[in-house]
């Protein structure tokens, strides 16, 4: 172990070279030798000893109580005092500086050795009891929880950061303050207030506690979910001398269950919708041959009779309701996502312009429309008419909802949608979107009505007043795009509608050019592929009368076996899009190879 070196204060010269002598005897090593109390602490400053001799009485304005208390504030280095008076107001004095000892004039050898060596032992174990409280309070300071200590008498000792941001008190404010003021919590289905557990806890009648689940009331209407454990600090005798609370702060888990939750919530809606998506489609499917054959019937009825018989007025009236039933068989193929799509890379916030004048004739008056349009136009694939239908669908809900009138905004912008987005709903991939929004300031919805307002025929109008399949339309449509949908409302509060819909980088769709206004029968060969008997045989008589010539496939192997036997080029498929085995899109692919040139309808 390295020498002691010691540092001595002494004014009286005989007695400084005695010691001085004294000390290297003993096999201690003097780091100086000082007379005045100012030498004392630049010397100390500079030769760091590891412990000072310190005379009391000192000429010059600093005596050695006060050159003590400088070097012990600035440098932490023990000090013995030397001193010929014992007076107790020279004792009282230099308890202050908290020395490490006395030795009284005229010093002995032995009283020289112990007092140092006792003073350099203590101080030692001190600095190691220092640097293990300075890793201690590290520890306890870089936690993620709050950590707050109390006395025996239920006052704050300390706080560490994150109590402080918990509590929402300084620690030099909440030292010695009782805890149950710092520390308001509050627990149980009621609400009832913390104290006496807190009480109980800081009378340590249980070696340890825990509060699952508390809440916090830190001030200014903050409440706080949290998790709270104690434990008491006993002495050797068991004696409780204070407490140490550690405060776990649950907002963080409380707002990932709740994602969690409402994640699994719109996974079993997007099931419920899937699987009410299948049996609409199926329905309609199913439904609309049937009113094909009605309409067909009906029209061709139409052209063979007068129109002052009896049975053309008949016809007409079952011509017109088939057409309003046709109507009502599209929007069930929209929401079902069977729908035919004719995509086209549009700009939707140009889709807006163009809509605004039929849009306020549409909505009235009493409701003030605004449209806002992103200033860098963004591009997506889609149908124009089927973006032309959501925006028309979602102003009349709109207007619906604001009987008394109101604001109607609709905007376009561009936005990026990140991972943590995508996480949160379902079916929606991190990337570039452009943003469709539609703002009302009507009504609002409760809870159990957003939940359900994208279902085919549910409707909160009255009877007559809408047939529930206007938003499950719209839901159908941007689905179908590839897109997503999200309402926010609240009673009383208005409501939104957002529609992301995916960016594309590529150059808008030329608009078409005017289409003859006549079509022309034609000698083309068509192949027709329909399931429904009554629908291909009606189709097949209306191709007929045009001059073309009709294969008639039930099915799709049927429509391969023709394909096969036809000697000369087939220069249309007219084929059903859903039918059983092979739907139309499957055959389309299996004919492309073998007829290239044909076309497909």
């Amino acid at each position: 172990m390295d020498r002691v070196r010691v540092l001595v204060v002494e004014d009286e010269g005989i007695v400084a070279r005695d010691l001085e002598q004294a000390l290297k005897a003993m096999g201690y090593e003097v780091a100086g030798v000082v007379g005045s109390g100012e030498e004392a602490v630049s010397r100390a400053m500079g030769t760091k000893p590891d412990i000072v001799l310190m005379d009391v009485v000192l000429r010059g304005k600093m005596d050695g109580i006060r050159a003590a208390e400088e070097i012990r504030r600035q440098m932490k280095i023990p000090v013995i005092y030397l001193t010929a008076y014992a007076d107790n107001g020279t004792l009282e004095r230099a308890k202050i500086t908290e020395p490490y000892g006395y030795l009284l004039k005229p010093l002995q050898e032995n009283e020289i050795r112990t007092t140092i060596e006792m003073a350099v032992h203590r101080h030692r174990l001190e600095m190691k009891l220092r640097e293990r409280e300075r890793w201690f309070e590290t520890t306890l300071m870089a936690l993620r929880e709050g950590v707050i200590t109390a006395g025996r008498e239920g006052r704050i000792t300390f706080m560490n950061p994150e109590a402080e941001r918990l509590t929402g008190c300084r620690r030099d404010e909440a030292k010695d303050r009782p805890l149950e003021e710092v520390l308001p919590l509050a627990w149980g289905e009621e609400g009832e207030s913390g104290i006496e557990e807190l009480a109980r806890g800081l009378r340590g009648e249980n070696d340890s506690g825990m509060i699952p689940e508390a809440v916090l009331q830190p001030g200014q209407g903050r409440l706080l979910p949290v998790e709270v454990r104690w434990a008491p600090i006993r002495d050797e005798e068991g004696i409780v001398l204070g407490t140490v609370w550690v405060i776990h702060d649950l907002e963080e888990r409380k707002r990932a269950e709740k994602e969690k939750r409402e994640l699994h919530e719109r996974f079993l809606q997007a099931q419920k919708m899937e699987a009410v998506g299948r049996l609409a489609g199926g329905i309609a499917h199913d439904f609309n041959n049937a009113v094909t054959i009605i309409r067909v019937c009906s029209e061709l009825s139409l052209r063979e009779l007068k129109e002052g018989d009896p049975l053309w007025e008949r016809n007409r009236i079952i011509f017109e309701a088939t057409g309003k039933t046709a109507d009502l068989t599209r929007q069930l193929l929209a929401f079902s996502r069977h729908q035919v799509m004719e995509m086209k890379i549009v700009d939707p916030g140009q889709i807006l312009l163009d809509l605004e004048k039929m849009l306020r004739r549409l909505i009235g008056e009493d409701v003030d429309l605004r449209i806002c349009t992103a200033d860098e136009p963004g591009r997506v694939k889609a149908d124009p008419g089927q973006v032309e239908q959501v925006i028309i669908n979602l102003a009349v809900n709109a207007r619906d909802a604001m009987p008394g009138g109101g604001k109607l905004i609709l905007e376009t912008c561009n936005v990026e949608l990140d991972e943590a987005y995508a996480r949160t709903h379902e079916g929606v991939k991190p990337g570039p979107y452009v943003l469709l929004s539609v703002t009302d300031t009507g009504t609002g919805m409760p809870p159990g009505v957003k939940e359900r307002i994208f279902e085919p025929f549910f409707t909160t109008k009255g009877p007559g007043k809408g047939s529930g399949l206007g938003l499950a339309t719209v839901y159908g449509i941007v689905k179908q795009s590839g897109g997503s949908i999200e309402v926010y409302s609240e009673p009383g509060e208005g409501t939104t509608f957002r529609i992301y819909l995916p960016r594309v980088d590529a150059p808008l769709t030329e608009a078409p050019g005017e289409a003859p206004a006549i079509i022309p029968g034609g000698r083309e060969v068509i192949l027709l592929v329909e399931d429904e008997p009554e629908v291909r045989k009606l189709t097949r008589e209306i191709l007929s009368r045009q001059g073309y010539r009709v294969l008639e496939a039930a099915n799709g192997g049927e429509a391969l076996l023709l394909s096969e036997r036809e000697p000369g080029p087939i220069d249309l498929m007219l084929t059903d899009l859903l039918m059983p085995v092979m739907s139309g899109p499957d055959l389309a692919r299996r004919l492309a190879p073998l007829r290239p040139s044909m076309r497909v309808l």
